[in-house]
């Protein structure tokens, strides 16, 4: 194993492991007319966060493009949409690690404008423009199931949320104490709740690096079938950092 490899590794678990949870993404994507690839200009898109409180509104640009550079990375999210003349659209369980290329359609309406409740409630509920289609009472259903679909995947994504974040801060507390093995043990279980989490695995690596130093120094004591041992944690420990620098 050569050093520099293994020091230019450490160098990235160090500097994204201090990053945690005070991570922000990017939700960007473009707002349609309906059937077309006509970008709608100023369109109002709030993105709402529906596991715990947070409100990220923004605007499209003339081509219909919107961008949030500044949204929370560990979260879900609701993305509703409003615009003079076409009926309020949205699109449900959102993620920054995947909310890139979005494209939401909007129908032609009276403009008004969506809340949580009202999507909740099964859809809107605003009225359409005189002359706008009435949607059909299929049209209604597939919007309802896609609407339990967004809502199912919202609560998976909550529930996997908790027990990331109970596994990652368990192993924080085990490796502040210098418990290695159980530190690791809480990292690997936390990444299969999200992969996408670059501190989980930067953690995962300092953990597996400082078992290794651990592993090393008993083999120079005496026990020497550590030496084998230590050097897997520290080819395991590489592997993490780069898994966590493929994330940035």
């Amino acid at each position: 194993m050569k050093r520099t490899t293994l020091w230019f590794a450490m160098f990235a678990l160090l500097a994204f492991s201090a990053s945690a949870f005070a991570q922000v993404g990017r939700i960007e994507g473009d707002i349609l007319k309906r059937g077309t690839t006509e970008g709608i200009p100023a369109a109002d898109v709030v993105i709402e966060r529906t596991d715990i409180k947070g409100s990220y509104p923004v605007k499209t640009d003339k081509k219909g493009h919107f961008l949030h550079a500044g949204v929370p990375y560990v979260g879900t999210y609701t993305i509703m949409v409003s615009a003079p003349g076409f009926a309020p659209a949205f699109l449900g369980g959102v993620r920054p690690a995947q909310g890139e290329g979005l494209k939401i359609e909007m129908d032609a309406g009276d403009g008004s404008k969506l809340t949580l409740e009202m999507i909740k409630r099964g859809g809107g509920g605003a009225a359409p423009a005189p002359g706008a289609k009435q949607p059909t009472a299929a049209e209604i259903k597939k919007q309802q199931e896609e609407y339990e679909k967004a809502k199912a995947a919202n609560e998976k994504n909550k529930v996997d949320f908790e027990n990331m974040k109970k596994f990652f801060e368990s192993g924080i507390a085990k490796q502040n104490a210098k418990d290695y093995p159980g530190a690791i043990a809480d990292f690997n279980e936390a990444v299969k709740f999200d992969p996408d989490q670059k501190a989980i695995w930067a953690n995962l690596g300092l953990a597996l690096f400082n078992q290794g130093v651990t592993n090393y120094n008993d083999s120079i004591k005496g026990d020497a079938a550590k030496k084998d041992v230590a050097k897997q944690n520290f080819t395991d420990a590489i592997g993490a950092a780069e898994k966590a620098l493929a994330l940035v």
